[in-house]
């Protein structure tokens, strides 16, 4: 048989495949035989038609299977021979197949990337230690109370920073009403009835709140405002939006004192001091995930900056698609408007793009690593994350079972599980060590 390659970017083989007339012949006549054996033909008693009246009968039937098995065992033998670790079969195409002559064919092929393994024991690392900071956890134990607060009206003076304003405001740019002129803007710069915006510095834009302060009840005000050179809406950069606001009110945020009541509305059933302590545990146990997340993310970012090597395309597309869901799902949860997400669409694509192709090659090192090893997804580690999916998503297991089958989702679960246990072993193999600093760095967690 002769296989000629041809290579391709993205890790694409094409294979150009010719079949000896001699093995084609022979698996023809057998196929024929095949048929002849089970054909009921008038006239003729079952497996006693003559051969040609076969061929003649069911030539569409017979070129079919003929092709079938040439194919699939010709085009086994073509990757075996160049010695390709493929990972799917794109298409087979320009398809030559006549009894007497030579099967020819042409098959694109995805393969596994090829790289060397770099060094991937010992990593030295620099994470800094995960320690909750005395100055973290009070702020974070003071924000439990906003969700408490009462607001007081403000009389006798002007709008302060940190002071909640109720305000009404109108927007324009270049005479006409901003959403006439850029309709994708987001919501919050058209206009505001009653909003409450809490005056600082990053509040709705940079200089807004400073325009504000002073302003009483009732009092108008007209002022404009630059768009910085990083606003997420590439039209409103540099332009001038002018603004027209009434201040409906002032308020100022009241915190409730601290005591066992107010720890039992915040967490029933516990004291201040139990409540203290369960969020000190909380926010221990948050920073030490911090900690192991980052080991685990700074030895693939090691081991990626040793390896230059192309990926599969398509599954860098498909990852990226995921990646993208993810992005627009997170930012949606945050409140954030498709407007701005659109306006950020090429740096959002161009990031998805690399962490696609990141996580794509990362994994077949972790999978490279896992073979050299030895490491093995068992049958227990199955069972066990099947558990683990069973409990997360209050599923049965043998209905989860089901819909996994189903989904044909064994085969992707126990690569998932060689990943873990792969990267497991390579970060129980690096040395991690405070980064060099005058000053002990902390890790801080909410």
């Amino acid at each position: 048989m002769n296989v000629v390659e041809e290579r391709q970017p993205n890790c694409l083989v094409t294979l150009h495949v010719e079949v000896p007339v001699d093995r084609v012949v022979r698996e023809w006549d057998d196929v024929v035989d095949e048929f002849k054996k089970h054909a009921s033909l008038q006239g003729y008693r079952k497996g006693s038609a003559p051969k040609k009246l076969i061929e003649s009968r069911f030539a569409k039937e017979i070129r079919q299977e003929l092709q079938r098995k040439l194919l699939d065992s010709s085009l086994e033998e073509a990757i075996k021979s160049k010695e390709l670790e493929v990972i799917s079969v794109l298409n087979v195409e320009k398809i030559e197949l006549e009894k007497n002559r030579p099967l020819r064919f042409s098959a694109k092929v995805v393969t596994a990337p090829t790289f060397e393994l770099p060094p991937y024991t010992g990593i030295g690392l620099e994470i800094p230690a995960p320690v909750v900071s005395e100055e973290a956890f009070t702020q974070t134990f003071e924000s439990l109370r906003q969700g408490y607060a009462t607001y007081e009206p403000v009389e006798g003076r002007g709008l302060e920073m940190e002071d909640l304003s109720v305000i009404s405001y109108s927007t324009q740019l270049d005479g006409k009403p901003l959403e006439e002129v850029i309709p994708q803007a987001p919501k919050r710069l058209l206009a505001g009835k009653n909003a409450w915006i809490q005056l600082k510095p990053d509040a709705l834009l940079p200089g807004f709140s400073d325009a504000l302060l002073g302003m009483k009840p009732d009092e108008t005000k007209s002022f404009e405002l630059e768009v910085n050179a990083e606003f997420p809406i590439e039209e409103l950069r540099g332009r001038k939006i002018a603004f027209e606001a009434i201040l409906e009110g002032i308020n100022k945020e009241v915190l409730p004192e601290w005591s066992d009541e107010l720890a039992a509305r915040i967490l029933p059933g516990k004291t201040l001091e139990e409540l203290k302590a369960l969020l000190r545990q909380r926010m221990e146990d948050n920073a030490r995930q911090t900690f192991e997340s980052r080991k685990r993310q700074e030895v693939i970012d090691h081991l990626l900056s040793q390896v230059e090597s192309e990926v599969p395309g398509h599954l860098v597309r498909s990852e990226m698609q995921r990646i993208l869901r993810e992005i627009v799902e997170e930012n949606q949860a945050r409140g954030i408007e498709s407007a701005e997400l659109r306006a950020q669409e090429h740096e959002i694509v161009g990031l998805a793009e690399k962490n696609a192709r990141d996580r794509v090659l990362g994994s077949f090192l972790l999978l490279k690593i896992a073979e050299k090893e030895n490491i093995q997804a068992t049958q227990e580690d199955l069972s066990a994350r099947i558990l683990q999916m069973s409990q997360r998503y209050n599923i049965t297991v043998p209905k989860l079972v089901k819909d996994l089958s189903r989904k044909n989702a064994f085969s992707a679960m126990r690569e998932e599980i060689l990943l873990d246990k792969a990267l497991d072993f390579i970060v129980a193999n690096a040395t991690v060590r405070e980064p060099a600093s005058d000053k002990p760095k902390t890790a801080s967690a909410a």
